[in-house]
């Protein structure tokens, strides 16, 4: 095990030397008791220097959709609320009025593995704010592609998923995932919407440059109707953003909180909630979701397409299954080895990094490892 450490030591050091990110916090669990938890270079560079510490603080991004959504739908569900098989025209009017196939065929398990039929991101905030007019727009997309013939990861769904939620409740989504999924799992430093000083934060970007630079693609490609025009006056941020969501639809049209980005948490709660997942559904010594529904999540239910989805969580070709984020952010599990690593990094600081896919991988090849270690 210290060999293995020591391996996972050295890698996140070689990503500092390269500038993939400044700075990441990496724990390591294996047989359910912490092997490693460390923390690396620095939590902002520009315009202050703040060295990382254990406990700070990361806008998770999408680690959003497993860490809040996914939860809170799965006890909604095993609640009686919701049903996973059910089209979600039943709960979303605006849907229904589609009067087309995607509004008769999606259901909350589409939405869940990324079969919808919706598109994977529209920068949606150039011409709408707030939940209505979001609805209004994501009920107004075309399909894609005929819905559960193919796997497009998309944040649309998972917004989708997240008024379902306060629709079902009547109630809005930082009460439900606060009631339903971070106080029962113990996720104390689990937040949307964070009221902590900054220098408990972690840094993100200098102003909103990547998702410009987004929005210039979907203009050329004319993929969505959007203008020069409205892309050059939308009020992009231009300091550090350290404290409020990076993603810009969760920021500029959601008030910061969706169900698809906008939470923030720690190293410890993120794995905090993927122990509940490796544990069946247990939590804090009693069953939070049950078996049945854990095993949807976390096992291939794509397996006829060409990706591998469960419910929110992508399955590799070994069975592992996780989560990332695009700040930098990744929960993973190999329940054969049980082994579970969790990296918070910041990636998208001072601005976005390339280089971090092929890192991740190979760290987690040496996470995963099963050769023998001393």
């Amino acid at each position: 095990m210290l060999e293995r450490s020591l391996a996972l030591h050295n890698w996140v050091e070689e990503a500092l030397e390269q500038g993939i990110f400044p700075g990441a916090v990496l724990q390591l669990i294996q047989g359910g008791q912490v092997q490693m938890f460390e923390a690396y270079g620095y939590a902002e560079v520009a315009p202050d220097l703040r060295a990382m510490h254990r406990d700070m603080v990361f806008d998770v991004a999408s680690l959003t959709k497993v860490m809040a959504t996914l939860p809170a739908v799965l006890c909604s569900v095993q609640l009686g609320r919701l049903d996973l098989d059910v089209p979600i025209k039943r709960w979303l009017p605006e849907w229904a009025a589609r009067g087309d196939e995607l509004a008769e065929q999606v259901t909350l398990f589409h939405l869940l593995t990324h079969t919808s039929g919706l598109p994977a991101w529209r920068p949606l905030y150039l011409r709408a704010k707030g939940q209505e007019e979001y609805l209004r727009l994501i009920c107004a997309e075309p399909a894609l592609y005929p819905t559960g013939s193919d796997v497009v990861y998309s944040d649309l769904g998972m917004i989708l998923a997240g008024f379902l939620l306060e629709q079902v409740w009547q109630r809005p989504l930082t009460e439900v995932c606060r009631d339903l999924v971070f106080e029962p799992l113990g996720l104390e430093q689990t937040t949307y919407r964070p009221r902590l000083p900054r220098e408990s934060i972690v840094a993100t970007e200098i102003g909103n440059e990547c998702e410009w630079q987004m929005c210039q693609t979907v203009l050329q490609r004319a993929e969505w109707p959007v203008t020069t025009e409205q892309i050059t006056a939308h009020p992009w941020r231009q300091g550090t953003i350290c404290g409020d969501v990076h993603d810009g639809n969760a920021h500029y049209g959601l008030a910061g909180v969706s169900g698809h980005a906008g939470l923030f948490s720690t190293a410890q709660d993120v794995a905090q909630s993927l122990r509940m997942w490796r544990d069946g559904g247990i939590a804090q010594g009693r069953e939070y979701l049950s078996k049945q529904l854990v095993r949807l999540a976390t096992t291939n239910q794509t397996s006829h397409l060409q990706t591998g989805r469960g419910l929110g969580f992508l399955v590799d070709a070994d069975g592992r299954f996780g989560h990332t984020g695009f700040t930098g952010t990744s929960m993973w599990c190999d329940r054969d080895q049980d082994t579970c690593i969790v990296l918070l990094t910041n990636r998208v600081h001072p601005d976005v990094r390339e280089g971090m896919v092929a890192w991740r991988q190979q760290l987690h090849r040496i996470a995963f490892s099963n050769e023998s270690h001393s």
